[in-house]
């Protein structure tokens, strides 16, 4: 209610303070001496000389004409302000009653739900188009609704981000997808329908600014969130429901998945993992059979080659002089360069075109391997004769020096350079014509440990009697 309204504190305040001094004034009115009455009446017009002297027994007569006197003029005002502020308050009470009654109100429902007072909130509608697809598979009947709505809203969306090094758009993206959940040997039923969810969110998660791209959020919690719009999926038993939402909304972040989940029972959960798991192995399949699309028509060693080249003058190296604080990517030791893949790759991947450089895997090798970008370019470097296979080297915690020789493609080593330890490292030595691009040799001296990772304890060919450090490596 407003300020002045039905039942306000302030209101009786008022009226309780008004009644207060209009009593005070009166009494102090009545209770003046004669002179002061007279002098106050004197000055007020009220009394002229050859008037009748105000004394102890006509002061109260006097002090009442005068009181009626002023009533007579002012009483139509003062009824007239009463009134009008009457009314005032009781329009602002009516319109006070009338809003209260209008919220009152139950307005909308949702799901069967409404509230007993004001509007019922509900999410957003999605739009999708009508489609029925026939898909590669079988499916329980009662998934396919909401596989239909989910291609249907993906339809309505042609020019949604699909993802750097995709070839395809987002629909036939999760077409590729779902028909990888029809190959996989053991798939949990709700796959397919997991398959054409996992991508939704990247809808809404990215946007386009200046023409490039930007991430807004994570797609796979939009995927989620906007999973739970669709009307079908509302028509799915309450467990497949869980499960289906935790799998697409934790693809991307696994470790994050919940350990329980309202009305999922402990078995539920452990379907939701395994689900997520399955989901996980079949995007990725898709996924890299979209990105070799893309390297079809390029010569990848000779991309390969032209990139590292354009690397090589620019990355760090282990010299005197180097700044503190900047991490060395390599070093040089005669004709030899020895080079950290990382360094190489990162700064590599860097220089190319997004697409080109997805679909070369990206700055994310899978666990334990090197990345697709360095499998190229080690073939490129061992079919030109660059890349050094065979070394010499001394063991960690040994004194007898080894020999060690690599498959090209695992060609990675351990090398300690004064008391710097450096891992993965590719060892090359690039012809005359391509030697301008080195920097000043290191002034460290320089021994191989052995080559990297699980090659490092059994890799050893033939003992050899000299330890080779510095420019003999």
């Amino acid at each position: 209610m407003s300020l002045m309204g039905y039942r306000s504190t302030l209101l009786s305040s008022v009226i309780a303070l008004t009644i207060f001094y209009s009593l005070a004034a009166a009494t102090a009115f009545y209770f003046m001496g004669p002179e002061t009455l007279q002098e106050w009446l004197a000055g007020a017009g009220f009394w002229l000389e050859g008037d009748e002297e105000i004394n102890p027994a006509n002061a109260a007569s006097a002090a009442t004409e005068v009181v009626l006197a002023r009533l007579r003029v002012v009483w139509p005002w003062l009824a007239g302000g009463m009134a009008a502020g009457s009314v005032i308050v009781l329009l602002i009470v009516g319109m006070g009653l009338i809003t209260r009654r209008q919220r009152a109100k139950s307005r909308g429902e949702f799901l069967g739900m409404d509230l007993s007072i004001t509007y019922m909130p509900y999410p957003d509608p999605i739009n999708f188009k009508p489609v029925k697809a026939q898909l590669s598979g079988n499916v329980p009947a009662h998934h396919m609704p909401l596989i239909n709505q989910l291609l249907g809203y993906l339809q309505a969306h042609p020019d949604a981000f699909c993802g750097d090094g995709h070839s395809t758009t987002l629909l036939e993206h999760h077409l590729g997808v779902i028909d990888e959940a029809f190959e996989y040997e053991g798939a949990d039923p709700l796959l397919p329908l997991a398959a054409a969810a996992h991508d939704i969110g990247k809808t809404v998660s990215h946007a386009k600014r200046d023409g490039q791209w930007v991430r807004l959020s994570y797609h796979d919690k939009q995927s989620g969130r906007l999973l739970a719009k669709f009307p079908a999926w509302r028509e799915l038993p309450e467990d497949e429901r869980a499960i289906l939402l935790l799998a697409v909304k934790y693809e991307h972040s696994p470790n994050l998945m919940l350990v329980a989940f309202p009305g999922l029972s402990s078995k539920g959960v452990r379907r939701a993992v395994t689900l997520l798991q399955q989901l996980r192995e079949i995007d990725g399949l898709a996924t890299r059979g979209e990105k070799r699309k893309v390297l079809e028509n390029l010569n990848v060693q000779e991309l390969a080659i032209e990139t590292f080249l354009r690397v090589v003058p620019q990355v760090p190296y282990q010299v005197k002089g180097l700044a503190k604080r900047v991490k060395a990517a390599g070093f040089r030791v005669g004709e030899r360069l020895y080079l950290s893949e990382h360094h190489v790759r990162e700064t590599a991947l860097s220089k190319l075109d997004d697409d080109v450089a997805a679909a070369f895997g990206g700055d994310f090798p899978a666990r334990g391997k090197s990345g697709e970008f360095t499998q190229v370019l080690l073939a490129a470097f061992a079919d030109r004769g660059w890349l050094i296979t065979e070394i010499e080297g001394v063991p960690e915690g040994s004194e007898a020096a080894k020999t060690w020789t690599l498959p090209s493609d695992q060609a990675l080593w351990r090398v300690r350079s004064g008391i710097i330890e450096f891992r993965g490292m590719i060892a090359v030595e690039l012809p005359v014509e391509h030697q301008g691009l080195y920097p000043r040799e290191t002034a460290y001296e320089v021994t191989v440990l052995g080559p990297q990772g699980k090659h490092s304890s059994n890799a050893a060919l033939r003992q050899q009697k000299t330890v080779v450090s510095g420019k003999s490596a």
